[in-house]
């Protein structure tokens, strides 16, 4: 063996050539080695436990050592080393009863341990070749191995945690960004593919880029709270409205910072809740709706239900008056009611595949649905519009019912017969028209329902598409509310104005529209 000085030194070499391994596998390798061509033993060994047996790791030996049994990890030196974690000098193995040398021709062993790692072995054939320099030797080498062993577990926990934590960066399906806070500014370091398929933005085009001008709409004040909240190294959660590939979409975005009070680092997560949002807005149209019916069932229905039942009470006691007519108006007036409460608990909301859709065709169809009296129709566009044809129709039909219901108190659904006693001037009164055409010219195309009768009062304009508004004392105020749903499902704008003549006009913006 080399003097204690030269093993020392030797050792220090060893030290730097076990701070560069990089598997546990070397480190046995390099240790055996050293006790082997710097100790000058030849005989050695790393015994690592394995489940409840030891294997060797690495090993030296002069001989051979064919069909040799496992030791269990309670068994041998080896045994009591690794469970009491103390250094075993061994004069002679025969005289241990526990022994369990791999060879008759083994004498002494000392025996190290590796901590939880295992035990490092040194054999010899003869008695005695072990003292408490060897041991103080070893021991140190031990130390040194543990360490790297501890050192390339740690690296292997950290390059997994990191290769799991990359798989997940990329594989998320929330769009996200890696930050990093430079001179308050929040530039992108590095973006996902989900990233990259929500904002179209190829990782080239963003990274360095600031995360307030690649994405954030000039008219967001929402930055301000979360940027504050990167700045200060705080997580935040905030909704933002961002432009996508499909369009404006609702974001969940929650800043996840990462780096110390220095390194202002961090993720931005955009989770896409659009679909939550418009479910949400979808239940508070329907429990405005169920609002609406409560309404009508509590309050409008209950009015002609009474003055059914007080003139069917009248009818009676005096069966000569003409008191059931009543009664028959105020039923059919509730029949309406119950229809288009119908109407607009099961269509309203609803609308179904969509198709290229004439304006033309559509309109006068709808016309022949209505009882329409002496009113005119008059269509001026050939245009086509993608809608689901039966709701379209329904909102003509609506639209019309609206415009001869409430567009002219002299409207007569019947045309007078000969030798009628009413005025000559009610009978020349010229008949109502009512106009279907196309809006040239706006950004989003879209058409018109007029007509030349009173028109809405300025004042009620607003209201008038409101479930349960009307002007009339008869009237339901459900129809005009069935044409908005109708238009909301398809993603269109009703407005409310006044016609050429006068009249009330409907204009519905928003469809996509084109020359037929």
């Amino acid at each position: 063996m080399a003097s204690t000085d030269e093993a020392r030194a030797q050792l220090y070499d060893l030290v730097a050539d076990l701070e560069t391994a990089e598997a546990s596998a070397d480190v046995y390798e390099l240790a055996v080695d050293w006790v082997a061509e710097k100790l000058g033993y030849a005989d050695c060994g790393v015994l690592v436990p394995d489940e409840n047996r030891f294997v060797p790791a690495a090993a030296r030996a002069r001989t051979l050592q064919a069909n040799v049994t496992p030791l269990g990890v309670e068994e041998g030196i080896a045994g009591r080393t690794y469970r009491t974690g103390e250094s075993q000098v061994i004069d002679d193995v025969r005289d241990v009863t526990t022994a369990r040398p791999t060879s008759d021709a083994y004498r002494s062993v000392l025996s190290v341990s590796i901590g939880e790692h295992g035990v490092l072995q040194i054999l010899s054939d003869a008695v005695g070749a072990f003292d408490d320099r060897d041991r103080e030797m070893v021991e140190r080498l031990a130390t040194h191995v543990e360490r790297s062993l501890e050192r390339i577990s740690h690296e292997s926990a950290i390059t997994r945690e990191r290769d799991r934590f990359a798989a997940l960066f990329e594989n998320v399906s929330d769009a996200v960004i890696e930050y990093r806070v430079q001179e308050e500014t929040v530039r992108i370091e590095r973006v996902n593919a989900s990233f990259v398929r929500h904002f179209e933005y190829e990782p080239s085009e963003a990274i360095d880029r600031s995360v307030q001008t690649l994405l954030v709409p000039e008219l967001d004040s929402a930055p301000i709270e979360y940027q504050a909240a990167m700045n200060a190294g705080e997580r935040h959660d905030t909704e933002v409205v961002r432009q996508t590939g499909e369009g404006p979409r609702t974001f969940l975005l929650r800043t996840v910072p990462t780096g110390a009070d220095d390194v202002r680092r961090g993720y931005l997560i955009y989770t896409d809740i659009s679909t939550l949002k418009d479910r949400e807005r979808e239940l508070e149209r329907q429990n405005e709706r169920l609002e609406s019916f409560t309404s009508v069932v509590s309050h409008d229905l209950r009015n002609p239900l009474s003055i059914a039942m007080g003139y069917a009470e009248l009818a009676v006691d005096d069966p000569s008056a003409d008191h059931l007519s009543t009664v028959v108006g105020e039923l059919e007036r509730m029949d309406q009611m119950i229809d288009e409460l119908l109407t607009l608990a099961k269509k309203g909301e609803v609308v179904g595949e969509t198709e290229p859709i004439s304006l033309d065709e559509a309109a006068r169809s709808a016309w022949d649905h209505v009882e329409t009296g002496a009113a005119e129709l008059v269509v001026e566009t050939e245009t086509t519009i993608e809608a689901d044809r039966p709701r379209l129709e329904e909102v003509f039909e609506n639209l019309y019912r609206n415009a001869i219901e409430h567009g002219s108190p002299d409207v007569s659904l019947e045309r007078p017969d000969e030798g009628d006693d009413r005025s000559s001037d009610a009978v020349d009164e010229p008949p109502l028209s009512v106009t279907v055409g196309s809006i040239e010219g706006a950004v989003d195309a879209g058409f018109f329902v007029a007509d030349d009768g009173e028109g809405i009062d300025l004042d009620d304009r607003d209201q008038v598409l409101e479930m349960g508004f009307t002007g009339a004392a008869d009237g339901t105020g459900f129809g005009l509310g069935i044409v908005s749903e109708i238009a909301r499902a398809h993603g269109w704008n009703v407005s409310v104005t006044e016609s050429r003549e006068g009249g009330a006009r409907f204009e519905f913006a928003g469809a996509e529209s084109g020359p037929a």
